[in-house]
């Protein structure tokens, strides 16, 4: 049974890959794919085939020494950066080919144990190929426990690979399950090379797992109106959204159902509460007080003449100003229908206003006795 090696060397990076295949053309065909890289090198066209890559290989070659100004009668190209494929063929013996031995995973160099067995093996046999069997016994024996594998290697499937002509030793970072096999000069640029690749190879494969999902039990998000009252005496109603110690007032209103309202409609999307009805939030309707952050006293109004510019305009009664003949009267009166109307006539024209002052309890409480029962 035959085994044809294809083995090659690159023009910039050092190192030997080695590749066995079963039948010839499957050599020819990674041979030509060798030599394409090289040419690649030099800047040539990938036209080498399973055909023809030896006279393509010797274009390549030609270029580089070109490239390098070396001379083709008198110089060489270097040994370790020589650019060269070839097959090997090897004659695979058919009682090996056949037998089915158990795999044995052995170190990428012998220890001072298997050394010692080797060497221990009588070398007189008048038949070479009884004595290598005889040393591998021997080698094999003396293994006591698998070889010791980094865990960074062990760890992905790249490995460190050696290959050798029987002067020198090549090392390179092989998965043998791609056949992938990346080159290096020594074993401990090949180690740390493997260990790169697995370490990135652990890390794709942590990243591509499902992610892990998290419960986090989210801060509630507190909606509320605030008041402020102003110094001309009219109040602005904020719609404060709360979280923590952070808080934003997006909305500000000069009516307090207004501000309520859009409370709501936050609840509604923050908090999960139920949608608010906009007929609910009208002018003379106080849901609003449900959306304060605390309870909300009563904001008392002074007690003092102020501008007809902040009288209120609602149909509010109030004590207005108004000038008749030679003298002011201070008179009830309402803004209705466009115009100020007291009770003493409509269409007044306030000087300035007031709210109404509430009389003493006892006051209305007598009033209230006499309007029922009668002076006493």
């Amino acid at each position: 049974m035959k085994i044809y090696l294809v083995t090659g060397g690159s023009f910039t990076v050092p190192g030997k890959p080695m590749k066995p295949f079963p039948s010839l053309e499957q050599a020819n065909a990674e041979a030509a794919s060798m030599v394409n890289i090289l040419r690649e090198e030099v800047d040539l066209d990938n036209s080498a085939t399973a055909a023809n890559w030896k006279a393509s290989l010797e274009e390549a070659r030609a270029a580089r020494m070109e490239e390098l100004g070396l001379d083709p009668e008198t110089d060489e190209l270097s040994d370790d950066r020589d650019g060269f494929v070839e097959i090997v063929e090897m004659e695979m013996p058919a009682a090996a080919a056949s037998q089915q031995r158990e795999a044995v995973k052995v170190p990428e160099d012998a220890t001072p144990e298997m050394v010692a067995a080797a060497l221990a093996v009588d070398w007189s046999n008048e038949s070479e190929e009884a004595t290598v069997h005889n040393v591998w016994h021997a080698i094999l024996s003396a293994l006591a426990a698998p070889h010791p594998v980094e865990a960074e290697e062990s760890d992905g499937p790249f490995h460190v690979s050696r290959s050798s002509d029987g002067e020198r030793h090549w090392f390179s970072a092989r998965d043998a399950a791609s056949g992938v096999t990346l080159p290096l000069d020594t074993r401990e640029r090949a180690e740390a090379l493997v260990a790169s690749l697995n370490r990135s190879f652990a890390h794709h494969l942590r990243m591509a797992a499902p992610a892990q999902t998290h419960t986090v039990e989210a801060e509630p998000v507190a909606c509320s109106v605030k008041p402020m009252r102003l110094s001309d005496g009219r109040t602005d109603y904020f719609v404060s959204i709360r979280k923590g110690d952070r808080e934003v007032t997006p909305h500000m209103f000069r009516e307090e159902y207004k501000a309520a309202y859009h409370v709501a409609l936050y609840d509604w999307l923050l908090n999960g509460k139920e949608a608010p009805d906009l007929m609910a939030f009208g002018q003379d309707e106080f849901p609003a007080q449900a959306y304060y952050a605390t309870p909300q006293p009563a904001v008392a109004e002074p007690v003092a003449w102020q501008s007809m510019d902040t009288a209120p305009k609602d149909g509010k009664h109030c004590i207005l100003a108004v000038k008749e003949g030679a003298f002011i009267y201070s008179v009830q009166g309402a803004f209705q229908n466009g115009q100020w109307n007291a009770v003493h006539r409509g269409d007044v024209k306030p000087l300035c206003w007031m709210p109404n002052v509430l009389l003493p309890e006892g006051i209305v409480s007598a009033f209230a006795a006499t309007a029922t029962n009668g002076p006493k």
